[in-house]
């Protein structure tokens, strides 16, 4: 009975540190600037329901609600639908690690040349203070974060790299205790 345990957590720690050796090289090359953008026509929908697919069963898992609120008439977009697909579910990661209870929303809206993509939750939010660092590699923010929410600290650092890389911005905006 506990060999099945033993196992899921080794396949569970293997497939951590992959996505940090990934992180890891994706950062180097972005360093480097070395990265390079392979980018296709794109519906954005679609992106969205494979991420979707990918990690509800951790939202289900720990009973917080993902929601997806998409305008009915995207155009298609010219994008790398895998760095996009992986700045989607850092976003999503993040908002699934530090929210106990409530949701986390993915919203899409049409602006005038550009789309708005959000992720809102309804976690811990963020001291005014760390704000300004959260987009720093290897940095995590607030005092219990490396023990209770593991995580490499380079997610937020390369999902902003990849949005640049495409001419976007990425920012964040948060109230401690309230959500990000």
């Amino acid at each position: 009975p506990g060999l099945y345990d033993d196992i899921q957590e080794i396949y569970t720690s293997s497939r951590h540190l992959m996505r940090l050796i990934n992180d890891i090289l994706d950062m180097g090359k972005i360093d480097a600037r070395q990265m390079q953008l392979f980018r296709e026509k794109a519906h954005l929908p679609q992106v969205i329901s494979d991420v979707t697919e990918m990690i509800r069963g951790a939202f289900e898992q720990k009973g917080i609600a993902l929601n997806v609120e998409l305008p009915p008439d995207l155009p298609p977009v010219f994008i790398d639908t895998t760095r996009i697909r992986q700045v989607l579910l850092n976003l999503l990661n993040n908002g699934l690690r530090f929210t106990d209870q409530g949701s986390v929303t993915l919203r899409v809206e049409k602006q005038e040349q550009h789309l708005l993509i959000s992720v809102q939750d309804t976690g811990t939010g963020i001291a005014p203070e760390d704000l300004p660092k959260v987009f720093s590699e290897f940095r995590q923010v607030g005092d219990e974060n490396w023990r209770r929410r593991a995580g490499s600290g380079l997610g937020l650092y390369i999902s902003r790299q990849f949005i640049e890389l495409h001419g976007g911005k990425m920012d964040v905006e948060s109230v401690l205790g309230e959500g990000t």
